[in-house]
């Protein structure tokens, strides 16, 4: 409810002011591990909080939504979306790849391994990373797997319990969440491993007004990862002060998530491959030129 709540706020604080600060707007999904970076800067001075407005959505497609109209200058959510933006014409780029190898496959204890899911039904996020990494898993195993789309985290957990879906393609750290009944039979990163799924996505306006703003924020998040790597301890009081979760749930979700700035080609190369998973999925119609997704924000 209180994620819900922060959404809503948002929203409407959002729609009803527009983006007129004179501080760089952020969007950040609340449940989602994928800004940890950003809250570890803020909480050790590395990014300047006085620079920034922080906005919590509860899913991607709400912070895309934001970000799209132009309610946002930044956001860090899912690249299936940016790329589906531009291919629509909007004017959105991706500023540096961030978040990595963070989602998995999630089933009953009946199912040993993927290959017991043949033929499944799998609930996703419907066009989101989790979504497209299932339906590339799905072709490259031969698994045939049935894609239920949901909304939320919540929705999905609520579907798997009642039997609705077997398993679910899900993220940390709600993928730790459902009990001793369920458990991980795979991590997308061993198929494909140091694979994006979160970057840091900004808005083009953004760039005549808040240009060194977002190379400030880019640079501040790429030293917050290295800190992070330095100083686990640290890293991890920061977690349980913004994520009111067990300890012990949050140590596995972060040993579970890399971060790794900058726009490498392996990275641009696993996203193209998506890019044709999504088109196959019929979420994009129009395909684009990756030259007109990228702004490396970390390259001037």
């Amino acid at each position: 409810m209180r994620n819900m709540v922060i959404a809503l706020v948002a929203l409407v604080f959002l729609a009803a002011c527009g983006n007129n600060s004179e501080r760089l707007s952020l969007g950040l999904i609340q449940p989602s591990l994928n800004h940890l970076p950003v809250l570890y800067g803020l909480e050790e001075g590395i990014i300047d909080s006085s620079a920034i407005d922080i906005y919590y959505f509860s899913s991607g497609w709400e912070v895309n939504e934001a970000l799209i109209a132009g309610k946002l200058d930044a956001a860090i959510m899912p690249f299936t979306y940016a790329w589906t933006d531009v291919s629509r014409g909007y004017p959105v780029r991706i500023a540096s790849f961030l978040e990595r190898e963070s989602d998995g496959i999630l089933t009953s204890k009946e199912h040993k391994d993927i290959q017991s899911l043949k033929g499944a039904k799998v609930g996703v996020l419907r066009a989101s990373t989790i979504d497209i990494f299932a339906r590339m898993l799905s072709k490259r195993e031969k698994l045939g797997w049935e894609f239920v789309a949901f909304r939320s985290p919540n929705e999905m957990s609520a579907a798997l319990m009642a039997g609705e879906v077997d398993a679910l393609s899900f993220y940390v750290p709600p993928i730790f969440k459902m009990g001793e009944d369920y458990h991980i039979v795979c991590w997308y990163s061993d198929y494909f491993p140091k694979h994006p799924c979160c970057d840091l996505v900004i808005h083009e306006s953004a760039l005549s007004v808040h240009e060194q703003d977002i190379r400030n924020l880019a640079a501040g998040i790429a030293h917050s990862v290295k800190k992070m790597e330095e100083d686990r301890e640290k890293l991890l009081y920061v977690a349980l002060k913004y994520f009111p979760i067990p300890k012990r749930l949050l140590e596995n979700s972060i040993a579970h998530t890399h971060y790794q700035c900058g726009i490498e080609s392996e990275g641009i190369d696993f996203e193209k491959e998506s890019f044709r998973a999504m088109m196959d999925a019929g979420y994009i119609e129009r395909d684009v030129d990756p030259g007109k997704i990228y702004f490396n924000i970390q390259g001037k």
